[in-house]
């Protein structure tokens, strides 16, 4: 079953997903690249992938890619959206990223 990826897209036409892959060396774009064209074949159950529900929202997952981290949530019928992307600096997830994270869900939501 595939499955579909969506991208967060602000109002000004913005995908931050994308423009924060844009800043990273090639070899890590193509990393997080590949990673997305397997989640979009197998899905988020699959050994493929380093995940994990974050804290402070039972609907957000963050999936490692080396020191990227792209957290997204499930949506309506197998579908996957890209919310936000980072570089992991510290042990734990940063406040201010998980904020934007839910915030984007949120306008998706309502």
């Amino acid at each position: 079953m595939e499955w579909i990826i969506r991208y967060y897209k602000e109002e000004s036409g913005n995908i931050p997903v994308i423009e924060y892959m844009q800043t990273l060396p090639i070899k890590q774009r193509a990393r997080i690249r590949k990673t997305i064209d397997l989640l979009e074949k197998y899905g988020v159950s699959e050994p493929f992938f380093k995940t994990k529900k974050l804290r402070g929202c039972d609907k957000l997952w963050q999936i490692r890619i080396s020191y990227s981290r792209i957290i997204y949530f499930l949506h309506i019928r197998e579908t996957i959206i890209l919310l936000h992307g980072f570089t992991k600096k510290s042990n734990k997830t940063p406040v201010r990223e998980l904020k934007i994270a839910l915030k984007r869900m949120k306008k998706i939501i309502e």
